[in-house]
């Protein structure tokens, strides 16, 4: 799990684990532990900013966790 957090799909309860389907923005999530939003966890009914990819960069054999926004499709 990215840094050992819990702001991931994976726990958000707007996530549904049989369906890979977020339903607060009505898409499906195809890696939830290595995605997020602003909304991860949130008790609301409105989208807010946009889906987070939670990305592994690499230098040599350092590497950090870095969150990159996807584009609106």
């Amino acid at each position: 799990m990215p840094n050992g957090g819990l702001d991931n799909c994976g726990n958000c309860p707007h996530f549904d684990w049989k369906t890979n389907h977020c339903h607060l923005r009505d898409i499906d999530i195809e890696e939830p532990k290595w995605t997020t939003c602003d909304d991860c966890g949130k008790d609301t009914d409105e989208a807010h900013g946009p889906v987070i990819d939670i990305i592994v960069r690499r230098e040599g054999i350092k590497g950090s966790y870095e969150r990159v926004a996807r584009e609106e499709v």
